[in-house]
């Protein structure tokens, strides 16, 4: 097993899997990828929130349970989907040779339950969570707990990493804790009000990320109110101190559901690109189904001033519009991409794009000279398709331990959580189906640009340019071809300098209930993974009821942190585990490759 410092959590071991879904007898041929451009666009003033200010939430709110939005696959009818899943769950184990000998569950945690506790318990530090989540670490005694039952099922995970905060966002709640674990005083805040809503709006589907150059931190979220009015939340830090004050833009995108908006952003002092990029899909409330990006400017919404921005829609491939279009997180102080990068997998069930077949590569997308400044001929937008190693079909839903099976939701294609870049390599997951339940297929994906293939010239000669190819520099799959055996679902992945990466993901199987798992790769090992990782936090408890499927959140959060133990960066994670209360639970852990002989 490897051994790595977890930061004051457990120590980690690496991964296992194999990568092959069912390997492709032949590369589709390429289509062509497109968008349409809009803008500029006037953006409202911020709203000046000051989080201090805002009292914690009590017991009572967070017991207050509000409707999240039904799980909508964009491409299929509720009763479509219930087939696809169904088909899914019969499926038969595709898998290479050696891929059986090659699965190995996470180690479970020790202590009561299940649930890593150190031997001397800190005091609940969290005063109205009704679950903790105690973990360990060597020389430290914490309590890093998030929420229950804070307002929404499923929880939808944001997690964010500074020199001295970690901040984490889930559906109606946020959490301020030190880096050793110490929950802030006032904390958790309602998410609705930090986003300079009135207590009890329908805000959700939140992400965070931190600017390690500019020194501030990002929420995005999205709100629907009262009269089915659909918005993105953009909010910004006004120092690297989140619990101070923070700029908020609403900004609106008419009568429609604003589903699943994504989070990215590009280095802060690119004078073409230097923006904070959410992207979302749209139901609008007369009928039909789109996508729009938004590229707003970091220097104008870091200073609370008013701005204009671009913003492109009808992201498509082949004709088809596709969904959950993930840019990415360039989170390295000193990374100079020269445009910002996106991506999506073919989310259609094998239908639609996919024509039927298993669905089989990904786009990647860029978005050159997004700026809206004198002069400029506007910003450029280019997307390939890349054929992956495996094709891919749905997910089935996973097992509940002894309690049922196929019962918790694990989604669909989409690419569900954070994307974060480095060193010009981005990676992405999904979850897909492993012949029963779900596995977790990821990719290390390396994009290139052309010089200045957008054509700009003049003062933005070389600003423009497009995306020319994307290789598949690895593939690899937790738990492909474990059927019942057990599931993977909602990875996220985030990496550091060196690239040595760390996936955070949910475990289940016939006698686990789902739990936070975390496992990691070395950028010098070939082919993922060591073995099975280990749980942050597991339970062994009924999730909800009996009805089938039961909500699990919609995605898990990687998180790199720069400044990490002895002067390690590390990567930090949150997801959910199965509470005694049967709610959900969340706990965050942080793992870190400290000496130079961790394999």
């Amino acid at each position: 097993m490897l051994k790595f410092a977890a930061v004051f959590f457990p120590v980690l071991a690496g991964f296992l899997a194999s990568p092959a879904l069912q390997m492709a007898q032949e590369t589709p041929q390429p289509r062509a990828a497109t968008a349409q451009l809009h803008g500029p666009t006037q953006a409202e003033l911020p709203v000046h929130v000051n989080v201090s200010d805002i009292p914690q939430m009590t017991a009572e709110m967070m017991r207050a349970v509000r409707p999240a939005p039904r799980p909508r696959n964009p491409h299929f009818s509720d009763a479509e989907w219930s087939m696809v899943k169904a088909i899914a769950a019969r499926a038969p184990a595709v898998t290479r040779p050696d891929e059986g000998e090659r699965l190995s569950a996470p180690e479970l945690p020790s202590g009561p339950d299940g649930v890593f506790q150190p031997a001397a318990v800190a005091e609940d530090v969290s005063e109205v969570s009704s679950e903790s989540a105690k973990v360990q670490t060597p020389g430290a005694t914490v309590d890093f707990t998030g929420g229950s039952g804070c307002g929404f099922v499923p929880s939808d995970m944001g997690l964010a990493v500074g020199p001295t905060y970690a901040v984490q966002v889930i559906n109606a709640c946020v959490y301020v804790y030190t880096k050793t674990g110490v929950l802030q005083s006032g904390f958790p805040k309602s998410l609705d009000t930090v986003l300079g809503w009135p207590a009890g709006t329908f805000t959700y589907d939140p992400r965070v990320t931190y600017d390690y150059a500019a020194e501030r931190y990002i929420i995005s979220a999205a709100t629907q109110d009262a009269n089915k009015n659909g918005y993105f939340n953009i909010a910004a830090s006004d120092t690297i101190d989140p619990r101070g004050g923070w700029h908020v833009y609403h900004l609106g995108q008419g009568a429609a559901l604003v589903d699943f908006p994504t989070l990215g952003q590009s280095w802060f002092r690119d004078p073409f690109n230097a923006a904070i990029f959410t992207c979302a899909n749209i139901y609008p409330n007369a009928g039909g189904f789109s996508n729009v990006c938004l590229y707003l400017p970091k220097k104008q919404i870091y200073a609370g001033a008013g701005f204009s921005f671009y913003s492109s829609t009808n992201f498509s491939y082949g004709g088809t519009i596709v969904d959950t279009i993930q840019p990415v997180n360039v989170f390295e102080a000193g990374e100079k991409p020269r445009a910002e990068f996106a991506v999506n997998a073919l989310n259609t069930g094998g239908g639609g794009v996919c024509g039927g077949a298993p669905c089989h590569g990904v786009i990647v997308w860029s978005f050159a000279n997004v700026l809206v400044q004198t002069g400029t001929p506007g910003p450029r937008v280019s997307g390939i398709y890349v054929a992956t190693p495996s094709s891919y079909t749905e997910p089935a839903d996973a097992d509940n331990s002894t309690f049922c099976n196929n019962c918790i939701s694990t989604g669909d294609n989409r690419i569900s959580g954070m994307v974060h870049y480095s060193a010009g390599r981005i990676f992405p997951s999904i979850n897909v189906g492993n012949g029963g339940t779900s596995a977790v297929l990821g990719w290390v994906l390396r994009p290139f640009l052309n010089d200045n293939g957008g054509g700009c010239t003049g003062a933005f000669v070389n600003a423009c340019p497009t995306i020319a190819a994307t290789t598949v520099e690895q593939e690899f799959c937790y738990f492909c071809g474990a059927g019942h055996g057990g599931a993977a679902f909602y990875g996220a992945i985030a990496p550091t300098e060196e690239n040595n990466w760390t996936m955070f993901a949910t475990f289940s199987s016939q006698s686990r209930s789902p739990g936070t798992f975390y496992t990691s790769n070395r950028v010098t090992w070939q082919t993922p993974f060591h073995d099975g990782g280990i749980y942050s936090c597991q339970a062994n408890n009924v999730y909800g009821s009996a009805a089938s499927p039961a909500r699990w959140g919609d995605y898990s959060a990687a998180a790199p942190d720069l400044f990490g133990p002895s002067n390690s960066p590390a990567v930090w994670g949150s997801g959910m585990y199965t509470a005694s209360s049967n709610v959900y639970g969340t706990c965050i852990a942080a793992n870190s490759f400290v000496n130079v002989n961790n394999p």
